[in-house]
């Protein structure tokens, strides 16, 4: 089951899934070309030739808006019955509210409902680990002290009005980066240009590339509240990490079942990500 059609049955199948369609366009819908699932509309359709439309005498006047609205009609109840019928029994009795009797695939504890969110299920409560890498700065001591004599050097230079903040009389403008601007002493400025370039390279130089780790998490996965009043959630729990199906029942009220065979397979992480991993348990 791919996770197309997954996050339409948990989105999708509420009763409007199930009526909204065939009421909306009956009611709002008053003569306008109505657009198709794909997007296309039915009237563009026609135009270009694209329907099983059979030209005679009498069906070659254009369209009125009510032929237009009912093949829009048609449509969407052909679309919306193909949607359907790739919904299970048992998830559909469930979102109308569980009225009559119940399909055969219906399960008492909601088990049938696992299979809605297939493979996802198995990464409630755990992390992903995205690679990549980042780019930090580790200088060696002999670095850090010229830096820091470097520093100093500009310190002194701004205490003796050699560097100013302001403009000020024929003292030269310098962009230190976007947005900063130094203004420097006629006399200063060749001292200050190689100050400066000798601070960037002893930078550049204690530049390295790391592996670093990103991570994504799904802490639970679920239904939105039907208006019936269902509501099924997974979430592990804490301490074994056992995989939980938590159903809040039409009827008020909520059950709890543990998934058999659900707790998590940590190995592979380090301390550090376990730690990270229990923390979003509940």
């Amino acid at each position: 089951m791919n996770r197309t059609k997954r996050a339409y049955w948990v989105l999708g199948m509420g009763l409007l899934a199930l009526v909204a369609v065939v009421i909306y366009v009956s009611v709002v819908s008053n003569g306008g070309d109505t657009d198709t699932d794909d997007g296309r509309s039915t009237a563009l359709l026609d135009e270009a030739g694209q329907s099983s439309r059979i030209e005679t005498a009498e069906t070659s006047e254009p369209k009125n808006d009510q032929n237009r609205q009912h093949e829009a009609e048609t449509q969407q109840n052909v679309d919306a019955d193909e949607s359907l019928s790739e919904i299970p029994p048992a998830i559909l009795y469930d979102v109308a509210g569980g009225v009559g009797e119940p399909p055969e695939d219906w399960k008492e504890d909601y088990s049938h409902w696992d299979s809605n969110f297939g493979d996802e299920l198995v990464k409630v409560g755990m992390i992903e680990r995205e690679e990549g890498i980042d780019i930090i700065y580790r200088p060696t001591e002999a670095a850090r002290r010229r830096e820091s004599e470097l520093e100093e050097e500009m310190l002194k230079a701004a205490e003796d009005g050699l560097l100013s903040r302001e403009p000020k009389g024929d003292y030269i403008r310098q962009e230190i980066e976007a947005g900063k601007v130094v203004y420097v002493a006629p006399n200063f400025v060749d001292q200050y240009n190689a100050l400066l370039e000798e601070y960037v390279a002893i930078n550049e130089q204690h530049m390295h590339t790391v592996p670093k780790a990103g991570y994504s998490s799904t802490p639970s996965l679920g239904t939105i509240k039907f208006d019936s009043g269902l509501q099924i959630d997974y979430y592990r729990r804490k301490g074994d990490g056992s995989l939980v199906r938590s159903v809040d029942l039409p009827s008020g009220g909520t059950k709890e079942y543990v998934l058999a065979d659900s707790e998590p397979d940590l190995s592979g992480f380090s301390d550090e990500e376990i730690e990270m991993i229990k923390k979003s348990w509940r």
